[in-house]
This record gives structure tokens, sequence and C-alpha cells, in this order.
């Protein structure tokens, strides 16, 4: 991946959001429980919404330039990164066009405007990034005879995105953190991980990549199978 960025410092991409304590915050389990009537904030994960286990030392890197160095931290629940202020105040940063890429203890994230926050994987020619976000694996509901209803739900925690510190809900929620895969180009464009996006990116090695994904049998959810695609892909010359 390629970046034309200047040297020339931007700090004013920034706003703030809300005034929070800092913590060291745990990675969450497979299933996290929001009660009916219950407020994300008293629960006992309510901690593990974040992306690392305690803010880490991170720099934003503008299309002007680098900002100065942060405590921060991506929160999984809002889609948001934060930051810890001068004055010990935890804010979020802005997303807005300037914003290229936000290093967070030795991982980078790259924003992409119609996705968000992408946390680059493998950092090649072609490159494989991840979107963490919550997502609903089982939803009981009350009905009127007294009796539960339970469904499964696998799509997103939408209500949750940009209110996370004050989440309620109406039935008794088991969630869970789903991995989207990207595949990020030269343009620093991101494509969602899947057959139909390499026949794009390969248009003239359709068949070469059909017989790899037949032979491999890719699971194009499973991270390690991605890894080893992205190697056969990146051997390949992409939109010839």
């Amino acid at each position: 991946m390629r970046y034309n960025l200047s040297v020339s410092a931007a700090r004013s991409a920034f706003f703030v959001v809300a005034c929070l304590t800092t913590a060291a915050f745990g990675q969450p389990p497979a299933t996290l429980r929001l009660k009916p009537g219950e407020n994300i904030r008293t629960t006992s994960w309510r901690d593990s919404v974040y992306r690392f286990s305690s803010y880490q030392e991170g720099q934003v890197i503008f299309i002007s330039g680098p900002s100065p160095k942060y405590k921060m931290n991506y929160n999984v629940l809002s889609g948001d990164m934060e930051f810890i202020s001068p004055k010990g105040d935890t804010m979020v940063l802005k997303k807005t066009p300037e914003v290229k890429l936000v290093m967070v203890g030795g991982h980078v994230f790259f924003l992409e405007p119609a996705q968000g926050y992408i946390e680059i994987l493998i950092q090649q020619q072609l490159a494989l990034g991840v979107q963490k976000e919550f997502v609903i694996a089982r939803k009981d509901v009350e009905v009127s005879n007294g009796y539960s209803t339970s469904s499964n739900n696998t799509g997103a925690v939408v209500a949750y995105r940009g209110n996370s510190r004050s989440v309620t809900s109406n039935a008794d929620l088991l969630v869970r953190i789903n991995n989207t895969y990207f595949f990020i180009d030269q343009k620093n464009e991101a494509h969602p991980a899947t057959k139909a996006s390499l026949m794009k990116l390969f248009p003239d090695d359709r068949d070469k990549l059909k017989t790899y994904l037949k032979e491999q049998h890719t699971d194009f959810k499973q991270k390690d199978d991605l890894a080893r695609l992205l190697a056969f892909c990146n051997g390949l010359a992409p939109g010839k």
C-alpha cells in the first residue's frame, strides 16, 4: 500500500465527544449478554468493547502529516477511535477525509470513508484488513402470553453505533464481535473479501483464481485462509 503524505503536522481534526476515566479494558468473551432494560454502562463487560486491553501510544496520519502522539484505543462498539487529551479527558477522533491512517500500539488502522476503521493485518501490494463490530447472536423477546421467544440474528448492532456509552435494550440480547475482512488495493480502496471482489481486482487471472479457490477450499471468513490467498494474489498482476 502506498500513501502520499506531506510532513507538515496537522492538529485540528479532533473534537470532544465525552470525558471518561482512563482504565484497563479487557477483551470480551465469545458472547456478551445485555439484559432487558440494562444499560451497557452497568454491565460487567462494559470495558470489553475496546480493541486493546489498555490505551496504547498512538498517532494519527493526516493527508498533511502526522499528529502529536496520544494514548489511544479503538471502540469496537461505537466504531470510534478514542484518545486521551493532555488534560486527561477521553476524546474521539473526528472522522474526516483528512485522516488517512491511525497507528495504535504497533497496529495500523485505515479509515475508509464508507466502512469506517479497518485494521490492517497484512500490508502488501494487495493488503488484508479486518473490521470488528458487534452483532446480535441471539435475541429473546417476552411475548404477551408470558413466554419468551428466541431468534438468531447476525446483523450488526446498528443502534449501538455512535451511542455506545448509554445503550439499553428492550430484549435479552446475546452479542458477539464479528470480523469482516477486506482487500485493500493500491488506490487505498477497500473491497469486501469475497470471490467477486477478487474477480474484479484480477480480471486477467480469473481462471487461475478459480482453480486456486477450488483446490484450497478457501473460506473467506477465516484469516489464515485469506493470508494464504493474499500471498497467491500478490504474485499476480492486478488490473492489467
